[in-house]
């Protein structure tokens, strides 16, 4: 009972023949399997992750006793200027309407010029020459505990008449602003 085969009392083997359809079966079946890993591990991973806080837009510039009648303060970290006049305040962006660039506050003539193609804008942030069509942008100004801070993600475009809504501009003295 005890019989040793020798490999030549073995079958012969037949080379396996894989068709396109087998093969593109099992591709498939590999690549989910694969992405179905993938997207298992990288779901457990952020359940460990804790979230960032969203970044504050609301930002602090002082008290507006701190500027001057006339005054025009730059805030690099925020890209605005912020204006102070003889009825109250407004910041305006430091982004030019025209391509992005940052226009830079010239005291002598009062105007801000935009270094890359030459746009000058009066101190209300309205063109005064080209190539820029549209005034800057305004940043919404608040007044909290006697604080102003800038919203950073409001603004106010003249085209649109924003100009003129609230946050655009504030009276000074400051008017009540009535609670939302």
């Amino acid at each position: 009972m005890n019989q040793e085969l020798s490999p030549s009392d073995l079958p012969p083997m037949q080379p396996s023949r894989l068709t396109r359809a087998a093969f593109l079966h099992r591709a498939a079946v590999l690549l989910l399997s694969a992405g179905g890993l993938l997207s298992g591990l990288s779901f457990l991973r952020l359940q460990r992750l804790e979230v960032p806080a969203w970044p504050q837009t609301l930002q602090l510039l002082g008290a507006p006793e701190q500027y001057g009648l006339g005054s025009v303060t730059w805030f690099a970290p925020l890209q605005l200027y912020l204006i102070r006049e003889r009825a109250g305040f407004y910041a305006l962006s430091a982004v030019c309407t025209h391509q992005g660039c940052p226009p830079q506050w010239q005291e002598s003539p009062g105007i801000f010029h935009c270094p890359c193609h030459g746009s000058r804008f009066d101190r209300t942030g309205t063109p005064m020459t080209g190539p820029a069509l549209r005034p800057l942008e305004r940043i919404k100004l608040v007044l909290q505990a006697n604080q102003l801070w800038a919203d950073v993600s409001v603004r106010f475009r003249f085209e649109k008449g924003e100009w003129s809504l609230p946050g655009a501009y504030l009276a000074y003295p400051f008017e009540r602003q009535k609670a939302t």
